[in-house]
């Protein structure tokens, strides 16, 4: 934890959070490192770092919803299937107020190059019962599993 506090505290590193897959991580460090290699190239203000959760039901929630009241972590990968069972963390996190409701950003310019991307049924089928969009759908797997949240304690328009 002490890393991902310093990575927040330099403002200058993007956090992804997410569930650890067995001994593989998500993202090898060294994708991560060419990732940086190319945001740096491209005068991003920003590098990446990746944060590994448990990958249980109940210890990934249980920890993206601490790493959240703590302030840490700026997209979160909440798409969660467990074997046996379907299990969607965001759900619960999307009412308590953390993640950053989308509706907004998807008009706007940038936003509609990102709506545009998938099929209106994908979008319709992460609305949440206040009718907003908090999540981008995971177009790769299933249509009807969200993917990504963005924290909104740090998120902006201009970010996104």
């Amino acid at each position: 934890m002490d890393g991902l506090k310093a990575a927040k505290e330099s403002n200058e590193t993007i956090v992804w959070v997410t569930a650890g897959v067995g001994s593989e991580p998500v993202l090898p460090r060294e994708r991560l490192k060419q990732v940086n290699e190319l945001l740096k190239k491209r005068k991003l203000p920003f590098q990446m770092a990746v944060c590994y959760l448990d990958a249980t039901p109940e210890g990934y929630r249980g920890e993206m919803e601490k790493l959240l009241e703590e302030g840490y972590g700026d997209v979160f990968y909440t798409n969660s299937t467990f074997e046996g069972q379907e299990y969607y963390p965001q759900n619960h996190l999307i009412r308590k107020g953390y993640f950053k409701e989308l509706d907004s950003y998807l008009k706007t310019e940038e936003g509609k190059k990102l709506w545009d991307t998938l099929e209106g049924e994908e979008w319709k089928q992460v609305r949440m019962e206040d009718d907003k969009i908090y999540t981008v759908p995971n177009q790769y797997i299933f249509a009807d599993r969200n993917f990504v949240c963005f924290n909104k304690k740090y998120t902006t328009l201009q970010v996104l």
